[in-house]
């Protein structure tokens, strides 16, 4: 990565804006109290994505976004 130390975005929130999106993230937080956290341990157990599977992944993501006709999201 030869532009990591490279910063191209200057960006900053005034309070106002930052606290109303803290707020928004709680919102959702409180509107989807299934989600849940997972811990280290749990973590680790989990199947690794190796290299080519990732880009399988990244594929069926992708043909699932160009048609959503037969690939509905519920």
């Amino acid at each position: 990565m030869n532009n990591i130390g490279n910063n191209r975005v200057s960006a900053s929130l005034n309070p106002d804006d930052f606290n109303a999106i803290k707020q928004a993230i709680q919102e959702i937080r409180n509107r989807m109290p299934f989600l849940l956290g997972l811990t280290l341990e749990e973590r680790k157990k989990l199947a690794k994505i190796n290299r080519s599977n990732k880009l399988f992944v990244g594929d069926a993501i992708e043909v699932a976004r160009k048609t959503p006709k037969y690939c509905r999201i519920t």
